[in-house]
């Protein structure tokens, strides 16, 4: 998370409102400037169970890996993990446990909570999302699909998402431990190259949440056309009338997404505010 506080809280809420089965969960963020750690600190009173790790406030790119590195192998006991980002909500409930019994069960590469039978676009490329012909219900409500069928399938075939996707750690613990990375967009380029040949997916029949794009703050691919497309269309809230708002009391209603029938992972939505419960 990078100056979202705002929208992290919205996240935390939702995680702690619809996700069962959690063990911990980790915040990896950075702020830049006094008035954005101030709100983090809020966010974090708001949810006092969450472990968080602080980026440097000098070059703050030169510890992100080794933050990550710590949460991985030092902080989390887990055998699974599950990335998120700061614009995401979940959007409905679901059990953790399901998820990693499906895994166990299938051997597939991971769990894909952005992903269901209503994922049939593609926000970012203005693209359809043709659902691949191997998705197949294994169990009540949970459905696997193969990779080579979804080669060159926006999402679909999108094997190493850092939006909430659960791994074994066991998978990707090399790339974690070799790869260079500054933030979450290089971190998820270097999963990228992981890039397992064959494997399956698994997702829900609906998927469990999706990304806002309310404002852009990632500073790694300036020029990169595909988030330009963000900039042009997303909400206009800068982030700091965001913290403003968040100082005020107010926070993201995240309840008119609950059970939303969004057609891609990430869609623009007209958010509103409500009063928050002060920590």
């Amino acid at each position: 998370s990078f100056d979202r506080p705002k929208q992290l809280y919205a996240y935390l809420e939702s995680l702690k409102k619809y996700v069962s089965g959690l063990n911990k969960t980790y915040v990896l963020y950075r702020t830049s400037d006094a008035a954005m750690c101030g709100a983090y600190q809020r966010v974090f009173a708001s949810f006092p169970a969450i472990v968080t790790f602080k980026q440097a406030e000098i070059n703050p790119e030169s510890n992100f890996k080794p933050l990550l590195n710590d949460i991985f192998f030092k902080q989390s006991a887990s055998e699974y993990i599950m990335f998120g980002v700061d614009d995401i909500i979940v959007t409905d409930f679901f059990t953790v446990s399901d998820c990693v019994a499906a895994l166990e069960k299938t051997g597939a590469l991971g769990f894909y909570l952005r992903l269901g039978k209503n994922i049939t676009e593609n926000y970012v490329r203005d693209v359809k999302n043709i659902i691949p012909p191997t998705l197949q219900e294994i169990s009540p409500g949970i459905f696997l699909w193969s990779f080579d069928e979804a080669c060159g399938k926006p999402s679909w075939g999108f094997k190493m998402s850092v939006d909430m996707t659960i791994f074994r750690k066991t998978d990707i613990e090399k790339v974690i431990a070799n790869k260079s990375c500054r933030a979450p967009n290089s971190f998820e380029l270097a999963l990228l190259r992981l890039q397992p040949k064959g494997e399956c997916g698994l997702c829900f029949e609906h998927s469990k949440m999706v990304n806002i794009p309310i404002n852009l703050v990632q500073q790694e691919w300036p020029n990169n056309p595909v988030m330009s497309k963000f900039c042009r269309n997303m909400a206009a809230y800068s982030t700091t009338a965001l913290v403003a708002l968040f100082e005020a009391g107010f926070k993201i209603d995240i309840a008119p997404l609950f059970k939303i029938d969004n057609t891609a992972p990430h869609m623009e939505f007209n958010v509103s505010f409500v009063q928050r419960e002060q920590a």
